[in-house]
């Protein structure tokens, strides 16, 4: 049985027509709160490379590790996720 996915890129869409994916609001909200991706690691148990990966949208946290960024970066869940839609970017099968 082969398993198949998709993975989506987040587009964020701000006031003025400025777009960002998910993972460059992440990298954002992580640097105005100062946190290195290491000081995220400690926070949340989540690898480096694999915040890296989030913010190089190259992976989408599930809800749950969403829920856990936003604890950690002490913001709201809907800052983290404002305004997104998804858009196949490409399948892996």
């Amino acid at each position: 049985m082969a398993l198949t996915y998709k993975r989506y890129i987040v587009i964020m869409t701000f006031e003025g027509g400025m777009k960002m994916t998910f993972g460059q609001n992440l990298r954002k909200i992580r640097q105005a709160k100062k946190f290195s991706q290491t000081k995220l690691f400690q926070k949340t148990g989540f690898p480096q490379t694999t915040i890296s990966d989030w913010e190089n949208d190259k992976y989408f946290p599930n809800i749950i590790e969403a829920q856990q960024l936003a604890r950690a970066l002490q913001v709201k869940i809907s800052t983290l996720l404002k305004d997104t839609f998804q858009f196949p970017k490409n399948d892996v099968a």
